[in-house]
């Protein structure tokens, strides 16, 4: 459940729907910080080859759909 002040931030939804461990997720956030090229967490964990692109694209999917929702409640 989506609320106006809880964004689900792509590591959350990823690791919520148990497409990763939080062993995994912890490993990409540190990388994503250390990275000069500013990566982003999604293409971290495809490079990895801990999810596939499908698995990303249903998740930015789901975190489009809560963001969507904040804005019809907000309307």
């Amino acid at each position: 459940m989506t609320d106006v002040n809880h964004y689900r931030r792509i590591g959350e939804i990823l690791f919520d729907e148990g497409l990763i461990t939080r062993s995994q997720l912890r490993s990409a956030l540190q990388e994503q910080l250390v990275s000069r090229y500013n990566r982003r967490l999604g293409e971290i964990l495809l490079r990895k080859n801990l999810i596939t692109e499908q698995q990303l694209d249903e998740a930015l999917t789901l975190q489009l759909s809560g963001i969507e929702s904040m804005v019809l409640t907000l309307a």
